[in-house]
């Protein structure tokens, strides 16, 4: 059975490197990912959204366990606020009403948050739609 392959280990950083722009990981001599832009076309500077998506990309990364983990959290301390709770707790309804969107918001955060293998597509011909 083959292992899971493991990411780069975080934090990682936008770096521009002469007209590219790169994710880096501290201490590694090559970049994770290039991120390309086209340049300059009718005024309009490529470059600009090409850092902002790598930078959504490291946000994205960088966070990614520490919103995972507060997710959990939270979960776990609704269910030990509802623990031992019965429909004759006056509270019950209540709790039960005011928990259960956090519980569907929260369950969908942490099903997004799941690792699942990428669907990549292979690149097709010029002017094929993904």
């Amino acid at each position: 059975m083959s292992e899971k392959p493991q990411h780069t280990p975080e934090p990682w950083q936008v770096v521009r490197t002469g007209t590219r722009v790169e994710i880096m990981a501290n201490g590694l001599l090559h970049p994770i990912a290039h991120v390309h832009h086209r340049g300059r076309s009718c005024g309009v500077n490529y470059r600009l959204p090409a850092e902002a998506n790598a930078a959504r990309i490291v946000q994205a990364v960088n966070s990614h366990d520490a919103l995972v983990e507060a997710c959990r959290f939270v979960k776990g301390f609704l269910n030990r606020l509802e623990d031992g709770s019965t429909e004759d707790d006056p509270l019950y309804v209540m709790r039960r009403k005011v928990h259960a969107p956090l519980h569907e918001k929260l369950d969908i955060a942490l099903e997004a948050a799941k690792l699942q293998p990428p669907k990549i597509r292979e690149k097709g011909a010029v002017g094929e739609k993904p």
